[in-house]
């Protein structure tokens, strides 16, 4: 596998039309369904208790990763990268980053959401140590998609 240089750094303000974009494309291709997209509120990117971290190739943002901490748990809020940038361990180091921050703010308890059908990112997670919560499901109103929900420990002692 050839190796490509990806910078991963801070979200800023300039990036929020960007990271808009990446997650209407990766819904699109993932779900082959159009689903109406806002900005990300400004106001995430200086709350103390969210990350947002962005994947760059050459400059161009490829993917993100969003998550937040709230009740002494942490969530995953989304995660995405560019299908042509997939597999190439991006989404490793956006889930490392968030894991740290995590624990350096003492949650040892994650959880996010995932679509049922989307198998690729359930077993993604599921190499990270997500386990599906049995009997927990949101069916999201506006597009009809049925949402689970996957929790971890990070400290596995």
């Amino acid at each position: 596998m050839k190796h490509i240089a990806i910078t991963f750094r801070k979200v800023n303000e300039k990036d929020l039309m960007a990271i808009s974009e990446i997650k209407s494309i990766v819904q699109e291709s993932t779900y082959a369904i159009s689903m109406p997209q806002k900005l990300l509120n400004k106001n995430y990117l200086v709350e103390k208790n969210r990350f947002l971290f962005l994947a760059e190739f050459k400059g161009t943002p490829i993917g993100y990763i969003h998550s937040k901490i709230e009740n002494n748990t942490g969530r995953i809020v989304s995660i995405f990268i560019l299908p042509e940038f997939q597999n190439k361990g991006i989404g490793k180091n956006l889930m490392s980053n968030s894991n740290e921050r995590f624990m350096r703010n003492n949650i040892n308890y994650v959880d996010l959401n995932v679509v049922n059908f989307n198998k690729n990112a359930i077993n993604f997670y599921k190499k990270w140590g997500y386990k599906i919560r049995k009997g927990e499901y949101k069916k999201e109103l506006s597009n009809g998609l049925i949402k689970i929900k996957m929790y971890c420990y990070l400290n596995k002692e």
